[in-house]
C-alpha cells in the first residue's frame, strides 16, 4: 500500500491488488471500497485522504513485529 501513496489511483489499486485478492482467496462479500467517491471525496482529496491514512499505519510505534506470544 506505501508504494500507492500520493497515485491518483490509489483508490482503485487499493480495491484491485490489495482487497481484491484477499476477498478471491477467502470467499468474502461486502469488502470496503476504497474508490468510494461519496465516503473518499474525490481526486486530490481522495487521494490525500487514502494516503494520509496509509502514513499512519507506518509509524513505527505501531510495529508490532517484534512482539511475540510463546508458541508464537
Amino acid at each position: 500500500m506505501v508504494a500507492l501513496k500520493g497515485k491518483t489511483t490509489i483508490g482503485d489499486d487499493i480495491n484491485k491488488k490489495i482487497i481484491g485478492p484477499i476477498v478471491d482467496a477467502n470467499k468474502l462479500s461486502d469488502m470496503p471500497d476504497f474508490n468510494d467517491v461519496t465516503k473518499l471525496g474525490s481526486g486530490k482529496e481522495m487521494v490525500d485522504r487514502l494516503t494520509n491514512l496509509i502514513a499512519i499505519f507506518e509509524n513505527k510505534a505501531l510495529d508490532f513485529s517484534k512482539n511475540r506470544a510463546e508458541w508464537d
